[in-house]
């Protein structure tokens, strides 16, 4: 059923999310009203990120990052069920497991 015809029947929309393109045209065909792509677009000029982390995103193969709110913790902006994808360092290594310390702690903890 079509997005307009769901949200005059009360139906719920269908999402999904997706980290490859050829995946996001196979989800729409199968039904879902929007895709959702997160990561790709943290590397385009548009992103307001430093380029030093769009060059690490482009050249990583996801085996050397995690997905984490510890980067919201220590920024100060905790956004309840968000999450940041971000390389294995040893900050991180060092409070994955322990974000609730973290989130008490974060102003003490930086330099």
């Amino acid at each position: 059923m079509p997005l307009r015809e769901r949200n005059r029947t009360g139906g719920a929309p269908l999402a999904q999310s997706t980290n490859r393109d050829y995946r996001s045209a196979r989800r729409s065909a199968l039904g879902a009203d929007g895709v959702l792509l997160g990561t790709r677009f943290l590397a385009t000029n548009e992103a307001p990120f430093p380029d030093g982390y769009k060059r690490a995103i482009v050249e990583s193969d996801g085996h050397d990052t995690l997905i984490s709110e510890i980067p919201d913790i220590v920024n100060g902006q905790v956004w309840p069920g968000a999450y940041a994808r971000v390389r294995r360092n040893a900050f991180m290594k060092e409070w994955i497991g322990r974000e609730g310390e973290l989130r008490r702690r974060w102003r003490d903890v930086l330099p």
